[in-house]
């Protein structure tokens, strides 16, 4: 008896002929704007997920998520204006459920292999311990001190974007509860890599250097950082709610989004930011479509009015929602010498 064909999620279909395919020969669902190839529904999957457990105030969040990451699939970098709104429309109907039957099924498809064993492709697993291993370990390790009061350090093991397999200690107990780190890792760093040489089948892996705690070299926001301000939890820059932030942080979130975005320009994150001179240099560095109507920097941002602060702050959180792709940018910036 011949076994069922698959389709290109690994599930059982009846048949795949007639289904589109892409020039990788990855399956792709279609919609009424367009196609989704499997790499991009794995990601509508997560961010669908998300879009379901939190509140209303989150949404635009993760809707600036979604477009953020198809954005730098490098299949959308060629794209049209015309041709990325229609992509975005297609987003907006998947993550609100506005979905054909097919989208629904493949969805479905998808969050079922994630839930199961075989878990997402390879490259999105990549990505994942890359995003989310540290942070889902701290708040584990926090977790199991706030309840349990215990003690915690992780030894971890992946491969990376080209399958070298890593080695690594999280130890969070320098920032847990006033104690300090385990300081005898170093006793079990080899028999770890041993372990991990045999699960990846890859022995070479155990004769690599002394595991490392990569707690220690992350490096951690100040407390009062204007960029921590305008930063959320999976470290993308965002303006979340205004309510409840006192004057000097209104103004310290003016401050620090100018600062990411003129350090993402100049590709220089120790650059220190011209404020006094914005009013200026404006016309040459800052689009004008990216400001509110007729405004004009004419101070430093830290002596602001707090109702121009606002008026910034709120015309940029409103278009994360309208223009996630194009919310703000530095078109020039001042070298060492003063020029443009």
């Amino acid at each position: 008896m011949d076994s069922q064909p698959e389709d290109s999620y690994g599930y059982p279909t009846d048949t795949d002929a007639g289904q589109p395919m892409d020039d990788a020969g990855e399956g792709l669902v279609e919609g009424p704007d367009g196609n989704f190839d499997i790499v991009e529904l794995e990601v509508l999957a997560q961010r669908r997920r998300e879009w379901t457990q939190v509140g209303k105030k989150e949404k635009p969040s993760i809707m600036h998520k979604t477009c953020k990451e198809f954005a730098k699939m490098e299949k959308h970098h060629d794209l049209w204006l015309v041709e990325w709104q229609q992509k975005e429309e297609a987003l907006s109907a998947f993550i609100q459920e506005d979905l054909t039957n097919e989208q629904q099924q493949a969805a479905h498809n998808i969050v079922e292999k994630w839930n199961g064993l075989e878990g997402p492709t390879p490259e999105v697993q990549v990505l994942n311990a890359k995003k989310y291993g540290l942070k889902y370990m701290r708040n584990f390790a926090e977790e199991m001190w706030q309840y349990c009061r215990m003690r915690i350090i992780s030894l971890a093991g992946w491969k990376n974007e080209e399958g070298i397999i890593q080695a690594c200690c999280m130890d969070f107990n320098n920032d847990i509860g006033g104690s300090h780190m385990f300081d005898n890792i170093h006793t079990i760093s080899a028999s770890w890599r041993e372990y991990l040489g045999n699960a990846y089948e890859n022995p070479d892996i155990a004769a690599g250097e002394e595991v490392q705690n990569i707690v220690a070299n992350q490096p951690r926001a100040k407390t009062g950082d204007p960029v921590k301000l305008v930063t959320n939890d999976e470290g993308d820059i965002w303006i979340s709610d205004l309510n409840g932030h006192n004057c000097d942080s209104i103004l310290q979130m003016v401050q620090g989004y100018l600062t990411v975005h003129y350090h993402e320009a100049c590709g220089k994150w120790l650059a220190k930011v011209p404020f006094k001179k914005l009013g200026q240099y404006q016309t040459n560095m800052i689009l004008s479509h990216h400001l509110p109507p007729n405004f004009t920097f004419t101070v430093d941002p830290s002596h602001m009015h707090v109702s121009v602060a606002m008026e910034l702050l709120n015309f940029w959180k409103e278009h994360q929602v309208s223009h996630p792709n194009d919310i703000f940018a530095f078109q020039k910036w001042l070298d060492q010498a003063g020029n443009l």
